[in-house]
């Protein structure tokens, strides 16, 4: 290999600068077409509908919003200043998301320029090329089109911006353990533990930052094991704000373990054994999109394995096992005969590990793959592309290494960043989504009774029907695609009757189904068959108190069957709730009463 005066296109200050501002400009081009992105899926839940996002003060501690979601309240609280800016306009939510993820790409430039100043690499041949090994590992994390998911799907501002800060905590880390004992490295820890909590309190993942701090002081840094385990120690105490946070402790052993085991299984009965055996088919998914980014999907088809003898989940588990190995062979030979920038390549692999054990391990969630789970762990994996990227022009280009690197990075980036542009088409908005995850995973029932929910907001009913029919054929124990058909046949067919029929099976299948009671009653209405109607509602009890609709529906019944005063005591509940129905009902209600005036 060349010794470092051979590199001689080390890229200047000015040049370094240039460098970052081109992968601002990459990623700026990449999701340019994002801002004209709606609203999808849990946007509607988590922002759109939840009132909690008017007002930012509910997200800090003691605030409704919080007491809710405490490990997440710094994100939905970015949500809040969104809307109290904005409003619900889309495309500035999509602004801020896109502002995150260019932020978290020079971020991953800071990090790798920082890494090449540390005890162990300053003195590798690469090091007078950090800003080329820097541009490479940040243009690819910022144009790569496996990150649109955490990026153009607004709600997932939860993982991008918990990456974020996690990056910056590291970087900030990194800076003062460089500077040594100043006031000016003080600030920048200081700045790192603020940036850790953040992360903690933005999205559960942040929970490995203090192993990914021990992986920098292992593999960059030099000293005593308690020289550099000391500094980590404030992180680990704020790690653990994530499990306590999910617990209330003061109770029995046994009631906090059994919390424990609920809080940490995530709407799924799948058991940990089960959904480990399937990570081990789906974390190889995702080296496959980091790889070749085809076949991307909002809603994967991944049935879960019942076996770690399964052949899949062989194969699965000996691709991530021979991913190890080469990170540990890197680590052990980095300095040792071999350039120390293997160390940064075998610090990208275990960084990958370490950000996806949290959703990927042992903590069983209801979706068992997700490619916006893949953000924060691919920027280590763009780490090592990087670093060996740099390693192989050094070998076979050692005068033009730098310039070879960084054109190589660019070809790869425009290419990623194009079908980055492609893939934020399809989450142009409801129907542009799930016909595309219809369209690969024909077989899955949520992806097909969503197409038909955003085709029945389109006004296309025969179309949506039938998607709603193949989600049932898909999954014959689908409730809501049972309830979404009834509710077309209510208003696309005035189908009272086959509604009724619809509602009842959802019932059968989710007897806790709130909306299918009060559209059944709904439906009782519409049959003309107001005493039903009452039943059903007094049926469910207090599980419909909230429910607007039901409320609605319970007093239309009402004053069909004379029963005025207790119809006027729906109204006062429908402005309980707020709802603009009670104007609606009012309404019903004095025309029934004038009607009993005139003798009918």
């Amino acid at each position: 290999m060349p010794s470092a005066p051979e590199l001689a296109d080390r890229p200047s200050p000015r040049g370094t600068w240039l460098l970052a501002a081109a992968v601002v400009a990459m990623g700026a081009a990449a999701y340019a077409n994002a801002l004209r992105a709606g609203f999808v899926y849990d946007d509607f839940p988590s922002i759109v509908r939840n009132p909690a996002v008017r007002d930012p003060a509910s997200f800090l501690p003691g605030g409704p919003g919080y007491e809710r979601r405490p490990n997440r309240a710094v994100g939905y609280m970015s949500f809040a200043l969104d809307h109290r800016l904005h409003g619900l306009d889309p495309a500035w939510f999509h602004a801020t998301n896109v502002a995150v993820h260019l932020a978290s790409a020079l971020l991953v430039f800071a990090l790798v320029l920082l890494a090449f100043r540390t005890p162990r690499l300053r003195e590798s041949r690469l090091a007078p090329l950090a800003p080329a090994v820097a541009f490479a590992a940040a243009a690819l994390f910022v144009a790569h089109p496996v990150e649109t998911q955490a990026v153009t799907y607004v709600v997932q501002r939860l993982t991008s911006l918990a990456t974020l800060f996690y990056l910056a905590a590291v970087v900030l880390y990194l800076r003062a353990r460089l500077g040594g004992v100043r006031p000016s490295s003080i600030a920048w820890y200081l700045g790192a533990i603020l940036s850790a909590l953040l992360a903690t309190k933005t999205k559960e993942i942040a929970f490995t930052l203090p192993a990914a701090l021990l992986a920098c002081e292992a593999l960059l840094l030099d000293g005593a094991v308690w020289h550099r385990a000391l500094p980590v120690a404030p992180f680990v105490a704020l790690a653990g704000i994530i499990p306590s946070s999910l617990v209330r402790l003061g109770k029995p052993a046994g009631e906090v373990l059994a919390d424990a085991a609920s809080a940490t299984a995530v709407q799924t009965a799948t058991s940990r054994l089960d959904y480990l055996a399937t990570q081990l088919v789906v974390v190889p998914r995702y080296l496959g999109l980091l790889v070749l980014p085809i076949g991307q999907n909002a809603d994967p088809d991944v049935a879960v394995a019942a076996s770690f003898l399964e052949p899949r989940v062989l194969a699965g588990g000996l691709v991530l096992a021979a991913l190890a190995a080469a990170a540990a062979v890197l680590a052990r030979r980095g300095g040792r005969g071999w350039d120390p920038a293997a160390l940064l390549a075998a610090l990208g692999i275990l960084w990958f590990f370490l950000a996806a054990s949290v959703e990927s391990s042992v903590i069983p969630i209801v979706d068992v793959m997700n490619e916006q789970r893949v953000y924060l762990p691919s920027a280590g994996l763009f780490l090592a592309a990087a670093a060996g990227l740099a390693l192989l022009a050094s070998r076979f280009t050692p005068r033009r290494a730098g310039a070879a690197a960084i054109a190589a990075a660019a070809l790869v980036a425009i290419a990623l960043g194009i079908a980055t542009h492609v893939r934020n088409e399809v989450w142009r908005d409801q129907l542009s989504l799930w016909a595309d995850a219809a369209a690969k995973s024909p077989r899955k029932p949520r992806p097909l009774n969503n197409l038909g929910a955003a085709l029945s907001e389109a006004g296309r009913a025969d179309e949506a029907a039938q998607a709603f029919l193949a989600a049932i054929r898909a999954s014959p124990e689908h409730a809501e695609a049972y309830y979404n058909l009834g509710r077309l046949r209510m208003t696309a067919r005035q189908d009272p009757a086959e509604a009724i029929r619809l509602f009842q099976t959802a019932l059968a299948l989710r007897p806790d189904y709130v909306d299918a009671y009060a559209n059944l009653a709904g439906a009782y209405v519409q049959a003309g068959l107001p005493e039903a109607a009452v039943r059903v509602v007094e049926a469910a009890g207090p599980s419909v108190r909230d429910s607007a609709e039901a409320q609605f529906n319970l007093g239309v019944a009402c004053a069909l069957l004379g029963d005025l005063a207790r119809a006027g005591e729906q109204v006062e509940v429908l402005w309980r709730l707020g709802s603009p129905l009670a104007v609606q009902l009012e309404a019903f209600v004095r025309s029934g009463a004038a009607r009993s005036a005139r003798g009918g």
